[in-house]
């Protein structure tokens, strides 16, 4: 089995679209192969200032839709 992912970069770090389509080849038989990624690529190191969420912290400031994280 061979698992083959291609994706390039422009120079300012963003994706662009891949050379080629992942393929997955078992034998002589090779098929598309899509994922779905929940994040943005590259992967973006944390700023000095971001904080990152922790579902056993409580977090009193209300989010984006009024609620409040209390563990």
């Amino acid at each position: 089995m061979k698992l083959n992912i291609e994706n390039q970069t422009n120079n300012k770090g963003k994706e662009k679209a891949p050379a080629s389509k992942p393929t997955l080849s078992v034998g002589s038989k090779t098929a598309v192969v899509s994922l779905r990624m929940p994040y943005n690529l590259p992967l973006q190191p944390y700023a000095q200032n971001d904080k990152p969420w922790v579902a056993t912290a409580t977090y009193t400031e209300p989010d984006w839709m009024g609620r409040v994280w209390k563990e």
